[in-house]
């Protein structure tokens, strides 16, 4: 359970050195840095090797079991009258003992064929479990990593304003750690059941960070804006000055002779106030709203 946590152990430890040593190549002072990463490739790759020789040790000791067992069978009718059932049980549980050792030695070796963990992502190590001397246990990390291309938060967004949130729709993010900082995102899901656990109606909105995230870290709180969609370059009206034809717009256009002409349109998006125009009119032309005098 804990290769994949030794490749990316090794994979991070080892892209630190890499890192730092450019820094220094290029004539920065990251020279204690540098030798901070190598020290800790060292206790990673030293943590390795205690982990194979115990794997190996462990198999070894099934193997044992597995020839004490067959031997005991060959010979037991000459040293005992023995309950045959159970001594094929012992020699069973052997065989499954001695095969579980070899599976997870060949499990191992691929994946640590070249003694170095590699990480399935680009990240930053937010915890490491383990340190030099300790001893490795099953079901437990040996290290931990954010995913630098999926960072996300999730803000809660009431019934009133859900329907105004699109996925890919982009959002402005501060964080309470950076006040005065500006993160950006987009939208990337949006739940459809209601969240529980409060007196109003809220649903869950998960933002996924974009541009640098190196100081983000997990359980940091903020708050979102959403800017809605943004159109550049294009043409737009009033809202008020378009008429519809079945499913046909129209505007009035005046023109320079002082005649009012009717102008069909094809029209895109709108935020409720104004509306683009794709096709039908021209940047300076007149168009007129009709209202009504009490």
């Amino acid at each position: 359970h804990y290769l994949p946590a030794f490749r990316q152990a090794i994979s991070e430890a080892k892209a630190d050195v890499d890192t730092y040593q450019y820094y220094v190549d290029c004539g920065y002072d990251y020279a204690d840095e540098l030798e901070a990463a190598k020290s800790e490739y060292s206790t990673v790759e030293a943590n390795l090797k205690i982990a194979q020789n115990n794997l190996t040790t462990q198999s070894i000791e099934a193997k044992q079991t597995y020839e004490n067992a067959m031997t005991n069978y060959r010979y037991a009718d000459q040293l005992y009258e023995i309950d045959t059932n159970g001594l094929n049980d012992d020699l069973n549980d052997a065989k499954d003992t001695l095969e579980e050792a070899q599976n997870a030695l060949s499990d191992f070796e691929e994946q640590i064929g070249d003694g170095i963990i590699y990480a399935s992502c680009s990240g930053t190590v937010t915890e490491m479990a383990y340190g030099a001397g300790d001893s490795i246990i099953n079901d437990v990390a040996l290290v931990t990593y954010t995913d630098s291309d999926n960072v996300t938060m999730t803000v809660s967004v009431s019934q009133d304003d859900i329907s105004k949130v699109s996925v890919g729709e982009e959002v402005s993010i501060h964080l309470t750690a950076y006040p005065g900082e500006e993160f950006t995102g987009t939208v990337s899901s949006i739940a459809t059941s209601a969240a529980t656990g409060s007196s109003t109606v809220n649903y869950d909105v998960v933002v996924l960070f974009s541009g640098d995230i190196s100081k983000v870290y997990s359980g940091m709180t903020g708050e979102s804006t959403f800017t809605g969609k943004n159109i550049t370059d294009t043409l737009y009206i009033s809202n008020k000055a378009v008429n519809l034809d079945g499913a046909t717009s129209w505007v009035k256009v005046l023109d320079e002779d002082g005649t009012i002409r009717r102008a069909d349109i094809t029209t895109g998006y709108s935020n409720g106030t104004v509306v683009a125009v794709e096709s039908g009119l021209e940047e300076g032309e007149i168009i007129l709203i009709e209202s009504q005098v009490e």
